[in-house]
Parts: structure tokens; sequence; C-alpha cells
């Protein structure tokens, strides 16, 4: 007989047996589904109930198109788990008689098959604006006839059409969109449908714009300041936005309406916009730039003029570059200026007084910064700038000699008298400035061409007026002109003398000499004349009786140290009259003769050594010689062709005597002369005159222009001695002609000038010239006449009235130590020069020092040198050069330190350098630092200054001594510091979350750790108003500790701590640490936390209510998520009263916790869930010995049956129940425990467990009497169900061993778990209770499994056992998962309680909020 036919006749006996003579019962049953599809995999459940259901048991049928068929029993309460889609109905009877109630209306339950559809979105844009709509298709590969359902967030999706297939839609709202399939049913009968497809998001940007507003309105701020980012939005008609910002870092959700913008990082371009819901947003604001510099800024004091003229003012302005918003505060000498005024912002002051004034600005709290008292924010000082003031008085600067005009050489000096003033000590300042070489004097010695003017300096900051300018000119040293009246003497007549000077000025005394011939040079000596050895003030001088012929010179001279000019040129007053000692006789004698001619002029007299003088009429003086114009043979000069048109002709004997003087005129060989004798005729002497000329005169004339203008080749060479070309009046020039070729020496030779002989005849191929006029200039030739005539080509000189100016170069101008420097004098364009060199110090007179007339020397002393050139004889001299400073190095080592020498030093730090000069210890010195080459102060030893960011570089110092300007030492080695922006510590605190009896750890770290930092721990207060923190220094922290590390014992609540750092004995400190916390989960009095609802995982956009309880009347609610910005509940939620209202949960994971005006709350974690399930756990830990309830929600549905639960990843339930229910609850209870329903599964949370301690013996009896009344209870059960049994399956005991069996008989602990009718009880192995292993039992159908948990015996306070070795408290991380919550386990020693790391486990002691753990962020949690 086949299986189905005995299922059918079986059917059929019980059908028989039952309901043959059935009697309906007057009750219709209501057959219920939790869900009418069933999901791929899974299971529905329906509930078949009655109003009063006595003693119904029930039966749960499948309606078919063939016929009705039976499904189950239900024995118990009419619940029923069907996976299989079809059509139900229910019906009850009463057991053990033919009572059965009518079937129940119908139930279609639809299958969920195994496809997933896909939405494809068209265009692909998953942000829409308002007005454009997209399309959104619903595909199933492979598959047609099927009809779709859309859904938008989570709800039916109602612009679908009600008819057709809806395989596409168009969407003009934003939303989270999905769709699935179905097909088959309809007309009553179930159908399939396919799962969910995947969510398409669309986001929709709405016509509002926001707008951001800064407060203040300041786009540049700086390290330690803040301006507030407001998003404002208009309209939208009373919508409750939320916000999101850009850059999207700040986006730790929910996210405010306001921004604070501290910290360097924050420097970014900010925008915002408006967020409906999750899917409609506003449009985004325009950007605002705001820059967060990391140092403060530096005010800028800008002066116009920094001179105060006499009863006036100058205006001040301060400013700080790019950014604005301040007030300004002024100091004058280091204090604050009162002339400031109160109320405006400062930023421009008149002053009327001299000083050193600087600015600082401010903002933030103050007057500038729209709040009050005081600014919250400073800059850092400006630059110091001296203001001088300009008294009324005016100096007066006196010449003494008062003479403008000075030569060469020459010196006066400038003394600057004040009057008035009161007795004050005055400093004196002269211009031009680099006359001031400190110390000044009130005199000036006066060497240089300038305009001179000196005013008076009372201090740093108070100066006279200027006086008025007196202009001094410096000229070349003079030579006077001397005239003598009348040039021949007549019988009787005195002869006058005038001397003049180019430049007349005051205060010249004339001195007069006779001119003595000195043949052995060529020259002439110079005796003074009788009554003249004491100058003459008037510039003639009258000589009587004088009867020969003479020669006179004349000079000047001025000053007590007597500045002489050079001596005039000769000039002579010329007698003709014969004179025995000394006489001049012509032949031929007459005073006209041709130019050919040649002619003899002889000395006659007491002297065997005579020359022969002649002088023109342009008073060019030239001797008898073959260099010049003749042939001297003995007395007597021979002249072969004179070529000069008139001259004055004389002789001079070697005993210093002149001879009579006689007129020689020239005339043209064609021409006609005169015959008359030279000398004077006697009266009573007859006198024939005759005229004559030759033809051989006239033939040598016609000779001579032939071969000049016939351009012959020149056979002649010109060469002039020295040649620089370039000629100073009073200088001599030497020509030389050389004739080319031949053996003919017997030349005569004749120089030319511009085309005219300047020359006669001269029988020597030197001649020497005294330039004494710039007429000298121009072009030079000569020519010599023997057999034949030669030419020589030009020469070109030039001769200057103004003389050059000396050259002064030094290759360096600082002395090495036992060394010395190179001077070099030159004069530009010349050549030719020999020097004098001249040096002086800023309190010595100038000498000349090397005699050696070098152009360059080597000194190896400090001091002011100056040179000039000279050449020729006599010799003439340039001007003087300038100055040059030279230094000399002191071989004194310079060595520079710094207090304190950290490596590092942060901006604000006060920062002393010092200079040592090693070995000069008895001396004064002046110091000069220089930074990175640059001079940036001159101090005293110790430059003590405030560091900035700008202050880093390498500092160098040399020295000089204060008496002496011209030396120095060498530059020491540099010192380098290194400064950064404000340094702010860095606080952990370990553990985060408190466990009983451990301490506390405070670390605090600053970002360049360096030597010298101590440590300051303070407790963070809560401040409402401020919505901040105090900070009230710890216990034993007030004279801070040097560790960086601070163990605080005995806390046993929430608390927050703060750390801050300083430098000993500077007076820096850091900027304090941001706020850490250590939470407890433990409520108490003064404040406490509850969450509504009391879970810690959510839904995420759940609604959550946080409750602060305790002794105040005024609480905020504080949030630390994963990542670490704390907020208040004003950023996130909103305040009522006491209570926190979040209206949509967002945060993945953070922790919670009340704050009162002085108190924490306890702490409590709470997790945001995007997926479908959670589990539903209390927030805060349990006590040992109550009892909790754990259940398993779904984001769309109530509580649920059939759901599993986990601990520690072990299954300990898995039936009908919905809830797991622990009681009592003990210590080993702890774990992670999870809920799973349908293949979807919560996230891990652990369940802590605080220890129960008992405080009074009355506990003992509660326990003994609980304990007795449990056991007793157990027994009753038992009994009841053992009656029972044969009515159903109602009791099954596990396979237990029998060692198993007798353990849990010795140690008598049963372990009840609590069901709705019946116990299960299961005993496990108490020596395998870390493992957690669950012993089950499972029904024949094996669709339920009970597990069971152990009860622990309490034992008296008194005999408490100490913990194993295995036991543990853990520290509760939420983990880096998105579905588990992982612990730190940390053992505790037997002997001390103590809590140290497992051995055998993996431990991160140092694990913050935020430290990424996996692919999400880590939270502690220490129970």
């Amino acid at each position: 007989m086949g299986r189905t036919l005995l299922r059918v006749l079986g059917f059929f006996l019980i059908s028989t047996v039952f309901y043959g003579r059935a009697q309906e019962l007057k009750v219709k049953p209501n057959l219920t589904a939790d869900s009418y599809i069933i999901p791929a995999g899974g299971s529905v459940t329906l509930n078949c109930s009655v109003k009063d259901p006595a003693d119904l048991q029930y039966e749960l049928w499948r309606l078919t198109s063939s016929g009705d068929q039976f499904i189950k029993y239900n024995y118990i309460d009419g619940v029923f788990n069907v996976s299989e889609g079809g059509k139900y109905s229910c019906r009850g009877f009463i057991s053990g008689t033919n009572s059965v109630t009518s079937k129940s209306d119908a139930v279609i339950i639809n299958q969920t098959v195994s496809i997933k559809p896909t939405v494809i979105l068209q265009p692909s844009w998953a942000q829409i604006y308002s007005g454009e709509t997209v399309s959104l298709r619903c595909w199933i590969q492979g598959g047609d006839g099927w009809r779709f359902d859309w859904f938008r967030d989570g709800s039916a999706y109602s612009a679908a059409q009600p008819r057709g297939n809806n395989e596409a839609i168009t969407v003009s709202q934003g939303g989270l969109y999905h769709c699935r399939g179905g097909r088959g049913g309809g007309r009553g009968e179930p159908g399939f449908y396919t799962e969910d497809s995947n969510e398409v998001p669309i986001e929709k940007t709405l016509s509002i714009k926001a707008t951001v507003i800064l407060q203040p309105s300041w786009a540049q701020i700086f390290r330690g300041e803040t301006v507030t980012a407001r998003c404002e939005i208009q309209g939208g008609g009373g919508t409750q936005w939320e916000y999101e910002w850009s850059p999207a870092r700040l986006n730790i959700p929910p996210t405010s309406s306001e921004l604070r913008i501290s910290r360097v990082t924050d420097s970014e371009k900010y925008s915002c916009r408006g967020r409906k819901d999750q899917f409609h947003f506003t449009q985004w604001s325009d950007v605002i730039t705001v820059t967060v510099s990391s140092s403060k800024p530096r005010a800028t004091l800008r002066a116009p003029r920094t001179t105060i003229p006499a009863g006036g003012s100058v205006a001040l302005s301060c400013s700080v570059d790019g950014s604005d918003g301040w007030r300004f505060d002024w100091f004058r000498d280091g204090s604050a200026y009162s002339a400031a005024q109160p109320g405006g912002n400062n930023e421009a002051i008149t002053v009327s007084q001299g000083g050193l004034y600087h600015c600082r600005g401010g903002r933030g709290g103050g007057r500038g910064g729209g709040g009050r008292g005081e600014p919250g924010f400073y800059t850092d000082v400006s630059r110091k700038v001296t203001i001088k003031e300009t008294l009324s008085i005016k100096p007066t600067v006196i010449l003494q000699p008062s003479w403008p005009q000075i030569y060469s050489g020459e010196t006066v000096t400038a003394r600057c008298e004040i009057q008035g003033g009161g007795g004050t000590q005055w400093e004196y300042e002269w211009s031009p400035a680099r006359l001031n070489i400190p110390p000044t004097s009130s005199e000036l010695r006066v060497t240089d061409s300038g305009e001179y003017s000196c005013r008076g300096r009372k201090d740093q900051f108070h100066f006279t007026q200027w006086s008025d300018v007196i202009t001094v000119t410096v000229s070349s040293e003079p030579r006077p002109v001397l005239t003598v009246s009348p040039s021949w003497l007549s019988p009787g007549a005195s002869v006058t003398l005038s001397c003049q000077v180019e430049h007349p000025s005051a205060g010249w005394r004339f001195y007069w000499y006779k001119a003595a011939p000195d043949r052995s040079k060529r020259s002439f000596s110079y005796e003074l004349l009788p009554e003249s050895n004491n100058r003459t003030e008037h510039d003639s001088y009258i000589i009587h009786g004088q009867t020969h012929t003479a020669g006179y010179v004349c000079r000047a001279g001025r000053g007590d140290s007597v500045y002489y000019t050079y001596y005039s040129h000769p000039e002579f007053v010329w007698s003709a009259d014969l004179h025995p000692a000394a006489s001049l006789t012509v032949s031929p004698d007459r005073v006209q003769h041709f130019r050919d001619d040649p002619v003899s002029l002889n000395c006659e007299g007491n002297s065997t050594e005579w020359r022969v003088m002649m002088i023109k009429k342009t008073r060019d003086l030239s001797y008898c010689s073959e260099s010049y114009w003749g042939t001297m043979d003995g007395s007597s000069c021979n002249i072969k062709h004179l070529w000069s048109d008139n001259a004055v002709f004389w002789c001079e004997s070697g005993s210093g005597e002149f001879s009579n003087a006689v007129n020689i005129t020239l005339q043209s060989n064609d021409g006609v002369i005169l015959v008359s004798p030279v000398h004077p005729v006697a009266e009573g002497d007859s006198l024939v005159v005759r005229m004559g000329h030759t033809l051989l005169s006239e033939l040598k004339f016609f000779l001579l222009c032939t071969l000049l203008c016939n351009g012959r080749a020149q056979d002649a060479v010109l060469t002039v001695q020295p040649n620089p070309m370039t000629f100073y009046i009073g200088e001599s020039v030497t020509f030389t002609c050389d004739i080319k070729g031949g053996e003919y020496t017997d030349w005569n030779y004749i120089l030319l000038k511009d085309g005219q002989a300047i020359t006669s005849y001269y029988s020597n191929k030197h001649y020497t010239l005294i330039l004494y006029y710039t007429s000298y200039s121009g072009n030079f030739h000569c020519c010599g006449l023997g057999l034949s005539t030669k030419c020589s080509k030009t020469v070109s000189i030039s001769v200057s009235a103004d003389k050059p100016k000396a050259r002064l170069t030094a290759g360096t101008t600082t002395i090495p130590v036992g060394g010395s420097v190179t001077l070099s004098c030159s004069v530009e364009s010349s050549e030719g020069w020999k020097y004098e060199w001249f040096r002086r110090t800023s309190d010595t007179s100038e000498v000349r020092i090397n005699n050696e007339q070098n152009s360059v020397i080597r000194v190896s002393q400090g001091g002011i040198y100056r040179c000039r050139g000279l050449r020729g004889e006599p010799a003439v001299y340039t001007h003087m050069s300038d100055e040059s400073s030279v230094f000399i190095t002191l071989s004194n080592p310079v060595v520079a330190t710094r207090q304190p020498s950290w490596p590092r030093l942060f901006s604000g730090e006060t920062i002393t350098l010092t200079c040592e000069v090693q070995g000069g210890e008895a001396a004064e010195w002046a110091y000069t630092w220089i930074r990175s080459q640059r001079t940036v102060v001159a101090y005293d030893k110790n430059w003590t200054f405030k560091a900035s960011y700008t202050s880093s570089g390498d500092y160098t110092c040399w020295c000089r001594r204060r008496d002496d300007w011209y030396s120095s030492t060498k530059t020491s080695e540099a010192v380098t510091l290194s400064v950064s922006p404000e340094p702010r510590p860095v606080l952990t605190v370990s553990p985060s979350w408190l466990s009983p009896g451990a301490s506390v750890t405070l670390s605090c770290q600053v970002e360049h750790p360096s030597a010298g930092w101590r440590f300051y721990w303070y407790k963070a207060v809560p401040d409402r108003p401020e919505k901040s923190y105090s900070y009230e220094l710890l216990p034993e922290s007030n004279n801070r500790t040097e560790h960086d590390s601070y163990i605080i014992h005995g806390q046993t609540h929430t608390a927050g701590y703060v750390c801050g750092a300083g430098r000993v004995d500077r007076e820096y400190y850091t900027d304090y640490s941001k706020p850490k916390f250590v939470w407890s989960g433990d409520s108490r009095a003064a404040a406490s936390l509850t969450v509504r609802p009391d879970r810690v995982q959510h839904f995420r956009l759940d609604s959550v209510s946080l409750t602060c309880g305790g002794n105040s009347t005024e609480w905020t609610v504080r949030r630390f998520p994963v990542g670490g910005i704390l907020s208040h509940c004003s950023g996130w939620g909103k305040m009522n009263g006491s209570t926190c209202i979040v209206q949509s949960l967002r945060h993945t994971r953070a922790v919670y916790w009340c704050e009162s005006g002085s108190a924490f709350s306890n702490a409590v974690n709470i997790t945001a869930q995007t997926g479908d399930v959670i589990l539903v756990t209390p927030a805060h830990p349990v006590r040992e010995g109550d009892s909790v309830t754990l259940g398993c929600k779904l984001k769309k549905k109530e509580l649920l049956s059939n759901v599993f639960f986990y601990k520690n990843e072990k299954l300990v339930q898995n039936d009908t129940r919905e809830e797991l229910i622990i009681a009592p609850v003990s210590e080993s209870d702890e774990g992670f425990y999870k809920c799973q329903y349908s293949g979807k599964e919560s996230l891990q949370t652990w369940m802590a467990v605080n220890p129960f301690r008992p405080e009074s013996s009355s506990f003992l009896v509660l326990l003994v009497v609980g304990l007795v009344c449990g056991i007793l209870m157990n027994i009753f059960l038992l009994l009841l169900c053992l009656y029972k049994q044969p009515k159903g399956p109602c009791f099954t005991r596990s396979r237990s061993s029998a060692a198993e069996q007798e353990e849990a008989r010795h140690n008598k602990q049963p372990s009840p778990l609590h069901g709705d009718a019946c116990v299960y009880e299961s005993v496990r192995d108490l020596e395998n209770v870390e493992n957690d292993a669950v012993s089950t039992i499972t029904d024949e159908s094996g669709d339920v499994t009970y597990s069971s948990i152990e009860l622990k015996t309490i034992t008296k306070r008194g005999n408490k056992r100490k913990p194993e070795e295995n036991t543990v408290y853990s520290e509760l991380k939420l983990g880096s998962s998105t579905d588990l919550l992982y612990a730190q386990v940390l053992h505790h020693k037997k002997d001390t309680g103590k809590s140290v790391p497992a051995a055998d486990e993996t431990i991160d002691p140092d694990v913050k909020p935020g430290t990424a753990l996996g692919k999400s962020a880590a939270m502690k949690s220490d129970l």
C-alpha cells in the first residue's frame, strides 16, 4: 500500500474519531500573520486566536483548489510558523471532546522568490533641482509577466499607477526608492514576490539658497581667536532645518547652524546648505573664506613724519594688515600712552611729545570686538618708532676763522652755539649726516666743500631746530698773481708790487720776496724783502730807490697755523743802464733784427758764471740753452735764429746779480728794420739810425717756408715728458725733438704750437716749458734745421685749471687679527703721480704718514684715512680724496650664548642672548647683534626679547671698545633659534571607562617635546552659561609635576580633565589641552542620565530623549562621538527643561552624559544602526542579582518570535520566545550579545554587570529565604509537569552524562529558564564555565533549541571568594566591523585585585575614541 493511501486512510480514521460526532462551537477564530509575504529562505508566524480561549487547542489548514489540507496542531497558544506560501485557515477544538469551532477566514501568504530586481536611474542623476524629474525602472533579468510595486522611504509610493505593471515611474521628489516584483495571485489566490531591489537615493535641491554670516565679520583670524559662521536660511515655511557644511569633514551629524572656527587647520573656504530631510536640500551658500594664522599678527605703526616741528604735532597710525575689527593701544617709552582716546578704536592718534612709540591691536572681547570689557586677543606689539620733538631753540653755526672760502689743505672750525636751554647738557648733530661719527662735538673741523648746519640733542627724543646753513667752498691751492709797476725803471721812480689771490677773501696776509738767481737749479731762490718779515695786511708793497733790474715774488698766508699759497710766478722790473757788476751787450748792437739774423748776447761783470734769460710778451720765461733757443759759450749766448717777435733779455750772474735789460724786436726777412743802439744813449752823444735788409735773409726765409709747407715725410719725432697728456697749471713739461736718420748732428731746433713758433732756434733737442696758463693747451710739433729741415707730427697736450681729486680704495676696511689691509690711491685719467697719506681718528688731528709717496700702502691701525697726489717740480697737488674708515679686528674671542638653551622655543617665550668678550673684562664694550646676516640691534651685553614666529634664524654678535670706533672683534659663532607657534598639549586618559578599583592615568604630550617642561593638571568643571569649562588644579598638582603623566586614585564617577605645560622659571605657559573624559556607567544621586527608549542600539533617524536628573535645575547634554568632536545638545538636538530631545539620531556611535553647574552624570553608549535589526538591551549596566530582558527589534515591525540570541558568538536561545530573560543576573552574564532573525543580525552590544555589594546582614537573610523559596517552586513545577506528561509532550530532559548529573546534584545549582508554561532544564559542567558551553535539547521537529543559564551561588561578604585567575573585567570597544563590539580583557591578580593585561590577550592600552580598529572607529568602555 502506498504511503499516500496510508496517509489518507490515517486522516480518515482520525477524522472519524474526532469529528464523527463533532459539535460545532459557536465561535469563529481569527487568523492573523506577522507578515503576509514570506522572505526568501524564511518564514512567517500565524496566530490563531479567539476572544475566550477556554481550553481550546488549535489546528492549521492550508486551502487548495483540490481541498483543504491539514497542516499541524498547536496545543498551547495557536502560534504557527509557515515557510510556504498559500491560503491558510485555522479552527479550535477542545481536546478529548468532539467540540470544534468554525474555520477562520482565509489568510493569503505570498511567497518570496530569490530574485532581486535592479532599479535603473535614467538619466543617472542622483541629485535633481526644482522642476527636474528622473525616471526609475525596475528590471528583472530573464523574466516577464511581472508587475511592480514602488516604495519611497520605506512606504508605498503613491505616485505609482494602481493599474499597469509600473515597470518605470517618473519622480520629482527626493527620497530613498526601491521596488519589488510580483506575479500570480489575484482573485484571492496567493502569489509570488521578488525580494526588495537595491535602494536608490535621490537628492533634490530646493530653490532656497542659504547664506553664511560671520560673527564677528573677520575673514582673517589668528590662533587663539574664534569666529562663528552662522548658516541662515530665509523661507521654508517654518521647516526645522538640519545643516550641512563644506568642507565635508565638518559634517559629523547632526551639525548645527553655527560653526566655531579657531584652529589653524580651520583655514578654509566655507559654505553651507540646509537639509529638510535626508533627501531635500537647499542650494549651497556663497563661499566665505576664513584664514586662521598660526602665529600672532604684528601691528604695523606708520609715521609719515618722525620729527615734530616746533609747537606742532605728527600723526601716527596703527593697523593690522589683512584683517579688521581691531582697536589699538598705544605706548610711549614703555608705558600706556594716556593721550589715546578710551572710547574709540585709536587707529590714528596725534602726538606732540617726543618719545619711543609702539602700538598693539586687540579684539574679540573688548570695545573693538563687539563685546564688553578688555579684548580677548592681542597682536604682537609693533616695531618701535622714535618720534623726535623739535624745541623752539635754534642754534647758530659760527666759522672760526670766518672764511666761507678755503683751500685744499686748509681747515676751518665750525662751532655750534645754542642759546637757552637752562643749563642742558647738549649733544650735537651735524648735517651732512656723514659727519656724525659719535661722539659728536659742538665743534667740527671743516676740510671739504659743503653746506653745514647743526642742532642740539637734549635726549634721544628732544632736539633743537636746525641752524641756518653755512656754505663752505674748498678750492685748489691758489697761486697769487704778482704785478710790477712800472716794468722799466725811470730815474727816481718807486716800484709798486701788487699781489692778487684768485678768490680773494678775508684773512689774507702777504709776503714779499726778491728773486735771486740760482744758476745751479736754473731757477730762483726767494728772500723776504726788508720790512716784510711779519707780512703785510695789504696786497701791495712799494719799493723805493730801486735802480737796477730785479725779480720779485709774493705769496699769501692766513690762519694761526699759517696756511700758505703757492709762490707767484716771478715778475721783473728792468733797468737799461749798464752796471759794472753785471752788464749785457748785444752784437750786432741794435734793437731790431731779422728773424734769421744770428745774435750774440754777452754778459760782463764780477762773475765767471752766467746765464742769459728771456721773457716774451706771453710772460714765458726761459734761459739760453740748447734745449730752448740758444747756446751758451762761456759768458756769451749765441742765437742762430730768433723766433719771438719781441722779448726782453738780461744776464744773471752766479753770484745772484741782474744785468741791465735790453729789448729785441724781430722782423721778417723781407722787411725793413731800423738800426738803433740797444742801450740808452747818453745825453750829448751822437746817434746814427739806418735801415737795412739782406737778400740772404729773404732766401733763408723762402727756403724754410718751402720745407715746412710742402708736406715732406716726417723725419722728426716729438716726445713729451712726463706723458700724461693732461697737465695742470704750474706743472713743467719737457719736449724732446729727435731727428731720424743720418749722421748729421749739428741741428738747430724750434718748437711750434698750433703752427706758431713759440721758441727761437735752439741747439739742444730738449726744451722745458712751465705751464702757467691754460692757454698752453694745444697741438705741438718741432722742426730741426740742419742740412735739411725735418718736422715731427703734432702732439696734443691739455692744461687744466681744475685740479683732479685723488681716489682712495680699500680691498677691505677691516684689519684681521695681527694683520693689515691695503689702501690704494689713484688719480683717474692721468699718470706720473706720487702720493701722500694722512690719518686721523674721531678725537685726534690729521697727520701725514708714510713718506715713501707710494700709491699703495698697508696699514695695521684703525682710523680715518685720506690721500692726495703730487707730481712735477715745483710740485702740483690734487685735491684730497674722500675719507675711508678702517677698522682693526681685535684678537679677543667672542662667544654668543642664549638662556634658556632649549633647542626649540615657542612664540611668546622670553629669550636672553648674551655676547661675551673673552679676555676683555677690564674694557668697556659696545655690542652689535646680527640676525641672518642683517644687523638688527645694538644693545648691551645681554639682549632679552620675546620670541615670535619670525624670530627664527642664526644670531651672531661682535663688539668694539666704547672709546675706539675703529676697533672691533671677530663675529661670534652663530646661535640658532628655532621658534614654533604657541603649542597646545594633547591629553590622553586611560582607561576611558572606569572599572572597579582601577586608577586613571592622565598623559600630557607637547607637540615638540624638549627639556624644561613641567606639567599642570586640572579638573574640568562645567560652566553652563558659557557652554564650556572652567579649570581647577588637581590636588598635589599646585606646584606642577616633572613627569608628563599623572595618576588619579579612587575616581568613581564621570569626570573631565585638562592639562597644560610650562617652562621652568620662564613664566611661559602653553594653551590648555582640549578636555578629555573618563566615563562611568553608574548613576548617582547628584547627576544621572536616562535614555528613552532605554536601549543601547537604535535605528538611524530614530527619536531619542536624554533626561538629566539630580540636584540641579540647569542641565546640558554633551556628546563625544567617534571622531572626537565634543558638542552639546543645542548643536544636534533641542533642550526642553532637563531633557535633550534628538529628533533624528544620526551619529553611528557616541557617548552621552549630562552636565550641571558643577557635576557630571553617568555616561551611556548609544549606537545608531543602519541595518534592519537591533538588539534591545538596557543603556545602563545591570546590577548583579536583578533580572534583565533582552529583545530583538525590526526596523519596520514589532518584536518577533523565533529569534536567535547569541552571547560571545555562541547560540544561547532559539525558540518561539521573542525575548531572552536572564534572572537573576550574575557577573558571568557579562558579555557581547546579539540577536538574529530571518538571516539578519544586529550589532553586538556589551552587557555590563555591576557586582552587588551587600551593605548589611539583612541581605543574607533575604538571600537564604529567596533560595529556599526558589528550590521549593522548582520542585512544585517539576511535579506539575510530570502530572501533565500524558497529555502532551511537555517535558524533555537533556542527555547529560552520569558524571554531569552527579556534579549537578553535588553543587545543587539548578538553572531555571522561564517559559510560558513549562520549565526546561539543562545542567552543564561547572568546571567549563569559561568557554560558556551551552547544553541544548531539541524537540523531534528540530524547530526549537533551549539553552541553559547558570545561576552562581552568592557567598557572604566575609567569605567571598577571591577572583579566579580566569575571572575578567572587560573594556568595551565599539568594534571595527559593522557588526561586532570587541572586548579588551583585563585579568585581575589573585593577590592584589589590580587589573593587569592578560598575557594571552591582545591589548591596546591607549585606544582613543576615533582610532580605527578595522573598517570603522572604536570606542572604549571600561566596565
